[in-house]
């Protein structure tokens, strides 16, 4: 049965890519029924385009290996039969109760590090990098408003009533206020996109050599990504 929680995961993971795109309305019950179904269809995709997919999926991989707090890559596949086209599965954790500012900075450079493959092997992204894109702006959203970790201060924008709905940059107190936080949200990205950058040149070489395995294969299991030899410095 391929319809996995992963699997399901990553055709969800598909349909936002595709509603950001404006390729898709609101995503209902009846819309990821029709999805499965499209899913089980073969999808052609061009030599480039799989090396493209192929290129984004080890950068992540890359990245949440270099990681010390993210979560250890199991699993790189691409699925050229599917409309999730690749994913990477991370090893399951204990649950977490607590996050710190350096485990929200880790994760949003692995979200990173698939973007960051793309340009340094193509020299720009592709609309793969919406998902991750959004899922990091997210996460800077919440540590701005709601943690107090940024440079406007330990204010916290989340209201105190429980049945309150939290603010977000668009419904801050004044139009100065939310330029800042607009700013640093993006010169916080640039920032982690050229340390993930320095990362992945480093490693180039096994970028290179894990992207040709996994065009290869079509996936590379945990045992094979446990004997990389990666740099961080």
């Amino acid at each position: 049965n391929p319809f996995t929680a992963d699997h399901l995961k990553s055709l969800c993971r598909a349909l936002k890519r595709e509603q950001l795109l404006g390729q898709v309305g609101e995503i209902d019950e009846r819309r990821v029924l029709n999805a499965i179904q499209r899913d089980q269809r073969p999808i052609t995709l061009t030599e480039t385009e799989r090396r493209l997919i192929a290129t984004h999926e080890c950068g992540h991989a890359l990245i949440s290996a270099l990681m010390p707090r993210a979560k250890t890559p199991s699993r790189i596949s691409i699925r050229p039969d599917t409309m999730s086209l690749g994913r990477v599965t991370q090893r399951q954790q204990k649950s977490r109760y607590t996050y710190t500012q350096s485990d929200f900075d880790e994760e949003i450079k692995v979200l990173l590090g698939g973007l960051s493959a793309e340009e340094i092997c193509f020299s720009e992204h592709s609309v793969g990098a919406a998902q991750d894109l959004a899922h990091a702006s997210y996460i800077l959203r919440e540590m701005l408003t709601k943690f107090g970790m940024s440079p406007l201060g330990l204010a916290s924008f989340m209201p105190f009533e429980h049945n309150q709905t939290s603010l977000d940059l668009y419904t801050l107190s004044s139009e100065q206020l939310r330029a800042q936080a607009e700013q640093w949200v993006s010169d916080y990205l640039e920032r982690a996109k050229i340390e993930v950058k320095r990362l992945l040149n480093l490693n180039i070489d096994t970028l290179s050599a894990l992207t040709e395995q996994l065009l290869k294969q079509n996936e590379i299991t945990e045992v094979e990504l446990r004997s990389l030899s990666l740099h961080g410095d």
